[in-house]
């Protein structure tokens, strides 16, 4: 494990020092070397150094392909499946939505010999009407025999969200399980996969949880189908080389996750955080510290990248994905609190630091951006001649060339790696298919970046200044965005493109081409979300055999089945159902 840890830090750490070196010495040559240069040096350090460890990770999952994680047989360990509950927290979900897999989930658990573990669902629903409906659903799907066993509890006061409802039925039910699944609302997982996770619980008794990687399915809208192909394609090695290095040392996503019951209750009681929030109070992003906190108490986390069966649904368009990234910016933000705790593994305090630097690498960035502007509209001119002294001008080509290394090697080995492997090639629709739809999610992703640099700047700007976010449910459905809101989310974006690309022009039209893409992006922002957010769109690029996934071209049972379930609890609530949904003329807010 030792190797494995030296793999994963030191060419990172080589790649970043050496960039770093090579902007140093440039400025050096061109005007001296200052404390705007050397704060340059910091920012362009950092951002590039987060986002170098990302690339290497990927580059590590095809290690992890020589050494995968083994797996008992299927029936292989005698294991006390009674023993077992699967945990579903809901909060003024859908209600069809959420008993619909919940019928699929039974059925195919029930399949694979799982019929004497329990099913939970926990509600912290607060719409009396919408309680209503979840009493009818349930009602309903209790009668059905030869399925494990369904148990629903609602608890008025929410406390503690999601954290506190799985604390309170470990309280409760703690007693009477060794393990628990736990879900999201949106979860979907296969019986086979539950049974195989469960397995390797009960084979590996020093294990204290185990995570899946979940896939993002069923969306129609073109954003959203472009995210559930890119999840499909680049995210197995990504999370393969996760485990590669972590080890024992692994995550948490907070859902689609066996956990051991004892330990969980035992020794992952979230503190209340120093402070007022937004950063003080409690902590609203509870899993990596959970998975903290367990692995602290001795017990082993460990992240299984190749079970397949398990799948959640996602954001249809890119407000609503700001929205729910809004919320992880606010939480992640706090585990700078949390890093002050004892005796916390390495591995984890690495998780925690990368959760800070998925959001707060964003403004270290356009702090960058706007500081080299500014250096090279005030500087002097050098002997005589132009200046040249201005960041982007001095480190924009190394900037460039390691930018496309960092987007480009995680995609080049993952889209290699599918087009090798016949069956899944043939999964994502066939060679041509996937290359077309390479390019076509990297143009699409070079432009979306930049607007999510802004967003993501405006949402660790606002979380400093000690503005707090609702914790509401997600909008899930395919929900298309309107010009008008667009313009209204984006319109600072295309002010600060245009504003920003003028000036730079009038300095440099060199250094204007270098950050065209930025300045694209943001321009072309409102027709971007509003483009992508319709299913019309979405299904035509299916028709021509663009981003299809293995859960559309072979989807797997569980999925087949989720539609008519769906309906069918739909139809037996009627004008109860989707009383809580988002409706399509109310947008929500990116505080």
């Amino acid at each position: 494990m030792i190797l494995r840890r030296l793999l994963f830090w030191v060419p990172p750490l080589a790649l970043t020092g050496f960039a770093a070196f090579l902007a140093a010495a440039q400025m050096t040559a061109t005007g001296g070397f200052g404390l705007v240069d050397a704060l340059l040096l910091v920012l362009l350090s950092l951002s590039s150094g987060y986002v170098t460890f990302q690339s290497w990770q990927v580059v590590l999952g095809i290690f992890h392909r020589f050494a995968p994680t083994p797996m008992p047989t299927s029936g292989a360990v005698p294991a006390d499946l009674s023993r077992l509950a699967v945990v579903m927290p809901i909060c003024d979900e859908d209600v069809a939505a959420v008993f619909g897999a919940v019928a699929v989930m039974r059925r195919s658990m029930a399949r694979a010999g799982l019929g004497e573990a329990q099913v939970f669902l926990l509600s912290d629903t607060r719409s009396a009407q919408t309680v209503a409906a979840e009493r009818t659903a349930f009602a309903a799907a209790s009668v059905q025999a030869g399925l494990p066993p369904l148990r629903y509890r609602h608890r008025p006061v929410n406390t503690r969200r999601k954290a506190g409802n799985v604390a309170e039925f470990c309280d409760r039910h703690g007693s009477e399980f060794e393990l628990m699944l736990v879900l999201d609302a949106d979860s979907l997982m296969s019986g086979d996969t539950i049974r195989q996770m469960a397995e390797v619980m009960f084979a590996e008794p020093q294990l204290g949880l185990v995570q899946t990687l979940c896939f993002p399915a069923r969306r129609t809208t073109l954003f959203a189908r472009i995210q559930q192909w890119g999840a499909r394609l680049y995210a197995p090695l990504h999370t393969a080389g996760m485990a590669f290095w972590t080890g024992d040392d692994g995550i948490y996503w907070g859902h689609n996750a066996m956990i051991r019951v004892a330990p969980f209750h035992a020794h992952c009681q979230l503190p209340l955080l120093p402070g007022r929030p937004p950063l003080g109070g409690e902590i609203l992003c509870h899993d990596v510290v959970e998975a903290a906190f367990l692995r602290r108490a001795g017990w082993e986390v460990r992240i299984l990248p190749d079970l397949g069966g398990t799948w959640e649904d996602m954001p249809s368009n890119t407000l609503d994905f700001a929205v729910r990234d809004r919320r992880w910016c606010q939480g992640n933000l706090q585990h700078v609190h949390v890093l002050r705790e004892r005796g916390l593994s390495r591995g984890m305090i690495y998780h925690l630091v990368n959760g800070i630097f998925a959001y707060v690498s964003a403004p270290i960035w356009v702090a960058f951006l706007i500081l080299g502007t500014l250096q090279y509209a005030f500087s002097p001119a050098v002997s005589g001649t132009e200046a040249t002294i201005l960041a982007p001008a001095v480190a924009a080509p190394i900037l460039f060339w390691l930018s496309l290394s960092i987007i480009f090697l995680p995609k080049i080995l993952s889209l290699g790696a599918a087009l090798l492997d016949g069956p899944r090639r043939r999964a994502f629709g066939g060679a041509g298919p996937l290359l077309l739809s390479a390019f076509a999610e990297t143009a699409f992703g070079l432009l979306w970046s930049q607007m999510s640099l802004l967003f993501y700047t405006h949402f660790v700007i606002g979380t400093l200044a000690g503005r707090s976010v609702n914790w509401d449910p997600q909008a899930r459905d395919d929900r298309g965005v309107s010009w008008g809101e667009a313009w209204r989310r984006h319109r600072w974006h295309v002010v600060i493109a245009l504003l920003w690309g003028v000036a730079v022009w009038q300095l440099n039209p060199t250094v204007f081409w270098w950050m065209s893409p930025l300045f694209l992006g943001l321009t072309l922002s409102p027709a971007i979300t509003v483009l992508t957010s319709r299913s019309t769109i979405g299904l035509a690029a299916r028709r021509l055999g663009l981003f299809l996934t293995p859960d559309e071209t072979a989807p797997a049972p569980e999925l087949a089945e989720l539609p008519d379930e769906i309906g069918r609890v739909s139809m037996l609530l009627g004008p109860q159902q989707r009383e809580t949904m988002l409706p399509r003329d109310v947008e929500p807010a990116i505080a």
